[in-house]
């Protein structure tokens, strides 16, 4: 069974794309017999929106991660994801932990591959001068 559109004409003049709420023509933001629960949701969303305290943060004294391998990366990502999914750690810290480990990871990359042109660059000064054989 389809669910039914909302019923609402926006000020645009073009008909509200969300569908009716069971029992209604209208959706739940303009449904008049839900302005009450409407307005009771919108305040605690404002109120949980400005409480910093909300965040979902791991403790002061969590041990740092100390990332010397793409292993030690990923073994990283894979602690957050499972934090995120069990409520201790909010997603938004996580994303920046997902970014900041890509940063790592390409700043690791990059690392090796000025090693190996040192390395390179070395080897053929050393062939130049006849010393590498």
């Amino acid at each position: 069974m389809k669910k039914q559109q909302c019923k609402q004409i926006k000020i645009d003049g073009k008909r509200c794309r969300g569908r009716a709420v069971t029992g209604s023509k209208f959706c739940f933001f303009h449904d008049p017999k839900r302005a009450k629960q409407r307005q009771a949701a919108q305040r605690k969303g404002g109120i949980n929106r400005l409480r910093p305290d909300k965040v979902t943060v791991l403790p002061s004294n969590t041990l740092d991660a100390v990332l010397r391998t793409a292993d030690d990366v990923c073994q990283l990502l894979s602690d957050t994801i499972n934090q995120v999914r069990k409520g201790v750690l909010d997603v938004k810290i996580a994303n920046s932990v997902g970014y900041l480990a890509g940063v790592i990871l390409k700043a690791r990359s990059q690392g090796e591959l000025e090693d190996r042109i040192v390395e390179i660059e070395e080897h053929i000064a050393k062939e130049r001068t006849g010393h590498g054989r």
